[in-house]
């Protein structure tokens, strides 16, 4: 019974603990929710229960508690180093020590969502395109809602984030003028920072969900290839016959449409905002498609390690990778490449 008790509490701990890890690691902040629902899959979902409390109630004393004394201690020079290991602690001066503090509860919140319903994806048994709806919608939603509860509150949200963008900005500039960029290109790229930042806010909508597609997609691939045993995934079967539907390819158009007429031929006050953000979205869902075709190839493949290393390097070369599978999501509307896939195996010679 002892020894029961301990090897759950080493389980629950270990999970608590990699999840802390992800999140602070920057480019693996997609995988943070993994380790709550490899131990509630693997040991049940009581232990995963466990572990999410204990992750919530450890991010509730590092941000509420730790973080406003670290960034104390680190205007005296004491320990400054390690108050910028809590993710969010950098944000102190462009947001604020009050406002850095729920930021980084919220975005590590935001993350844990995805973990909790993974729990009823697998007890209720839903299907991938379920999944993908709930998980993102109910994610993006708290995320809305806590920061204009934030704002309201009077957090400074927007200003701290335009902040921020112009400090990147700023940074960039620098850093291509010390690369030996010419003086005119400096001079422009800095007359049309400001530009540059208000657009970047303005397309933070959609760009939150693909975030929240991307970590829901990752993570249910992360489940389907390390968790072995039984059934357990049976119900996703339609992962990989998920197909776009055509009309889409037509709301897409739409949103073109209608961005094309705000810039060309009416402006209208925010139209321009909406059609960009409902472009970064549809191609992100062709992104998705994009990624669920590369998922049928790897099949293919019979090396576990590969197939990791595949989508880890989707996530480190997001930039490039997401374009040209966003490219191969939409060409999928005419071309099927998994029915082409199905066709070369079924005239593949038998051995």
């Amino acid at each position: 019974m002892e020894k029961t008790v301990h090897n759950e509490l080493k389980i629950i701990l270990i999970a608590t603990a990699v999840t802390f890890v992800l999140y602070a690691s920057g480019f693996l902040v997609f995988f943070t929710p993994f380790p709550i629902i490899f131990a509630g899959t693997m040991y049940g979902w009581k232990m995963g229960r466990r572990a999410l409390i204990l992750t919530i109630g450890a991010a509730l004393v590092v941000y509420l508690g730790l973080l406003p004394t670290l960034m104390t201690w680190a205007k005296t020079g004491a320990l400054a180093k390690w108050s910028y290991l809590i993710p969010g602690a950098g944000f102190t001066e462009l947001f604020g020590v009050r406002s850095a503090q729920y930021l980084g509860l919220i975005y590590f919140i935001y993350f844990l969502i995805f973990a909790y319903l993974f729990r009823w994806a697998m007890e209720q048994r839903w299907s991938f395109s379920r999944w993908m709806s709930i998980s993102v919608g109910s994610a993006s939603l708290f995320l809305l809602v806590a920061l204009v509860l934030l704002s309201l509150l009077g957090g400074s949200v927007v200003e701290g984030a335009r902040n921020y963008m112009q400090a990147m900005m700023n940074e960039l500039v620098t850093a291509q003028e010390s690369a030996g960029l010419s003086i005119q290109q400096v001079a422009r790229l800095e007359a049309n920072s400001s530009e540059i930042v208000a657009f970047s806010l303005s397309i933070m909508p959609g760009v939150l969900v693909l975030m929240g597609g991307l970590t829901a997609m990752l993570n249910m691939l992360m489940a389907r290839w390390l968790i072995r045993g039984g059934r357990r995934f049976s119900h996703m079967r339609s992962f990989n016959n998920f197909h776009v539907p055509y009309g889409l390819v037509w709301i897409t158009i739409t949103f073109g449409f209608l961005f094309f007429f705000d810039r060309y031929i009416a402006p209208l006050p925010g139209l321009s905002i909406i059609a960009l953000n409902g472009l970064i979205i549809s191609g992100g869902i062709y992104f998705f498609q994009g990624l669920i075709i590369a998922s049928a190839i790897l099949k293919g493949f019979r090396a576990r390690w590969f197939k990791i290393l595949f989508y880890l390097m989707i996530v480190l070369f997001i930039q490039t990778a997401g374009p040209v599978l966003a490219l191969i999501g939409l060409s999928d509307v005419w071309i099927d490449y998994r029915k082409l896939l199905k066709r070369k195996k079924s005239q593949a010679p038998q051995t």
